[in-house]
């Protein structure tokens, strides 16, 4: 919903500008157009907001009281975020709401410890020790070992996701690039909208057949699916195309289609767009 002041924003800032000062361009995926939509459609919301913070900020601060975000998902909170000096900067948006953000910190630095009340509440040890602690996507690469120069996790499940560790910030307008769990530490990333959604919909298309039935189908077709083509856009597209209206493709469609030859494709377009 904040596509119009994605599209405001950026053409305001330019594309170099944010690739200079934010390492990725805006998108679907940032902060600060949401942050925008929140001020021009809900004002009243607004004036009563106290922090803006994601979802791991608020549990750290449910927990200790202290508001603390990660590097890594400061990044997405772009134009707001300054990748040269990494801290929250006015630069490029002259009324952002900096006073509402929280401090920044390392994922495995100490936030806070477990409050009086938090302890009550959740049983956990008052004055246990809770770390800053990062977003969905990198807590899962970190969970799959990558924590190495080099290390790379790719995720398929309702979407698709991948996130490597490099020797150096890369600025790109089709990746994510930001700091990850060290200050030495960086990461480039890419992820598609729909993945293991796509066979989903496509089970239920063919009468819910049972996903091994559509296996066993896919295995009687050779490889290139005879022609068929599929750009499973269902919810838009992450990278690299960023585009939240893009929709789905079913090319190449003939008398001669059948289920098999469509299970076969399905797959391998989620594989082939996820190399990509």
């Amino acid at each position: 919903r904040a596509s119009k002041e994605v599209k405001e924003m950026t053409e305001n800032i330019g594309e170099e500008e944010l690739l200079e000062n934010n390492g990725i361009i805006l998108s679907s995926q940032s902060v600060g157009p949401k942050i925008l939509w929140l001020m021009k459609n809900e004002p009243e919301i607004f004036k009563r907001t106290s922090k803006l913070v994601s979802a791991t900020t608020y549990l750290v601060y449910k927990l200790t009281s202290k508001s603390v975000i990660d590097y890594y998902s400061a990044t997405c909170f772009n134009p707001i975020f300054d990748i040269n000096n990494l801290s929250w900067s006015n630069k490029l948006w002259k009324e952002a709401p900096i006073d509402m953000l929280p401090d920044i910190s390392w994922t495995t630095d100490i936030a806070g410890f477990v409050t009086k009340e938090a302890s009550k509440q959740t049983g956990l040890k008052e004055g246990t020790p809770v770390i800053v602690g990062t977003a969905d996507a990198s807590a899962e690469g970190i969970s799959a070992g990558v924590v190495e120069m080099g290390d790379l996790m790719i995720m398929l499940g309702t979407s698709s996701f991948f996130i490597q560790i490099v020797k150096e910030r890369a600025n790109s307008k089709v990746l994510w690039s930001a700091n990850y769990l060290e200050s030495n530490q960086y990461a480039i990333a890419a992820g598609m909208g729909t993945a293991g959604a796509v066979i989903n919909w496509f089970y239920e298309m063919l009468g819910n057949k049972s996903l091994s039935e559509l296996d066993n189908l896919a295995e009687r077709v050779k490889a290139g699916s005879e022609g068929l083509i599929l750009l499973p856009y269902f919810s838009g597209e992450r990278t690299p195309i960023n585009n939240p209206n893009a929709r789905g493709l079913l090319f190449g469609l003939s008398l001669y289609t059948n289920s098999k030859r469509k299970s076969k494709f399905k797959s391998a377009m989620v594989c082939k767009l996820s190399r990509i």
